[in-house]
């Protein structure tokens, strides 16, 4: 059988609630299980101090969303692009180091990006390849370009690697239309969320 975890989002993104309180909140209502959006950006407190202090609360965190800052570049043939794969390869060290199993990824951000190729293909198997050596999962999540996710499960066979199903983002931008066969047995978490920030 099966485990299914349910966690809630340790989100930054509250306006008149800060992280603190808002992991007291989790707590509070009984959950166990939590998410960390690990986004390397200036928080205060910090997303290293946020982590130490889910640990002080015994909330388990399932996993990491890491950043996507520039996450286009890596479609590019640009030193930037280079760089992105140093960066997502030291922040899986650091799961690693937290005992964070999961690690999710967008592909893309925002309404447009360069098209999906080999060499940003390859890129994500460098990442893919370096998180399985660590025993980490990479759970790629649909975000809002079409045609991305399903490039990527194609050709990156690992068996670390997955989808992270967004069920807002699959309403609002690819019209409640996915293609599931070919994500069978390999979805490895899922984003339940109204449309109200996506």
């Amino acid at each position: 059988m099966i485990k299914r975890e349910l966690a809630v989002v340790v989100s930054n993104a509250n306006k008149v609630v800060n992280v603190i309180d808002t992991i007291d909140a989790i707590q509070n209502a009984g959950f166990k299980n939590v998410f960390v959006q690990w986004y390397n950006r200036e928080w205060n407190p910090t997303q290293e101090e946020q982590l130490m202090y889910i640990r002080e609360k015994d909330l388990n965190v399932i996993f990491a969303h890491l950043g996507y800052q520039n996450i286009n570049d890596i479609w590019l043939d640009t030193e930037d692009g280079s760089k992105l794969v140093d960066r997502y390869k030291n922040d899986i060290k650091i799961c690693k180091e937290n005992n964070i199993s999961m690690v999710v990824m967008h592909l893309t951000g925002k309404n447009d990006a360069p098209k999906y190729n080999a060499l940003g293909l390859h890129r994500l198997q460098e990442i893919a390849d370096y998180a399985k050596a660590l025993g980490i999962k990479v759970a790629f999540e649909n975000t809002k370009l079409k045609g991305y996710l399903d490039y990527v499960i194609e050709n990156i066979k690992n068996d670390n690697v997955g989808v992270c199903f967004d069920s807002g983002h699959y309403h609002v931008h690819f019209d409640d239309n996915l293609n599931f066969s070919k994500f069978k047995g390999r979805i490895f978490a899922v984003h339940l969320h109204d449309n109200a920030y996506i």
